[in-house]
C-alpha cells in the first residue's frame, strides 16, 4: 500500500486505534477486546467526524468511514467477523 493511500484508509485509523490500547493493557496478563476495539474506533471516528464537518470535509470522511459504519451495522457484540446474523424472526440462516 502506497503511502499516500495509507494516510487516506480505514486501515491506518484501525492500527491507530490497536496502537493507543495495546499499552493500556501492557503490564497485564489480559489483551485488548474487540469490544474495546470498537469503543476506540468509534471514538476515534466521532472525533474523525467532527473535524470533517469543521472543515467541510465531510465527503471526504464518509468516503473513508462507510465501510466502517457497514460492518458495526452488520456485527453483533462479542461476534468476530463472518458471524452470522439472526432474521427477523429469530433464526439463523
Amino acid at each position: 500500500m502506497s503511502t499516500s493511500l495509507y494516510a487516506k484508509s480505514l486501515f491506518q485509523y484501525a492500527l491507530n486505534a490497536a496502537k493507543i490500547l495495546i499499552p493500556r493493557k501492557w503490564k497485564s496478563p489480559l489483551v485488548p477486546t474487540i469490544s474495546e476495539w470498537w469503543t476506540e474506533m468509534e471514538e476515534v471516528r466521532k472525533f474523525e467526524e467532527m473535524h470533517a464537518v469543521t472543515q467541510t470535509a465531510i465527503r471526504k470522511h464518509w468516503a473513508t468511514w462507510l465501510p466502517w459504519t457497514l460492518y458495526l451495522e452488520g456485527a453483533r457484540p462479542g461476534c468476530l467477523v463472518g458471524c452470522s446474523l439472526p432474521d427477523h424472526d429469530g433464526a439463523t440462516p
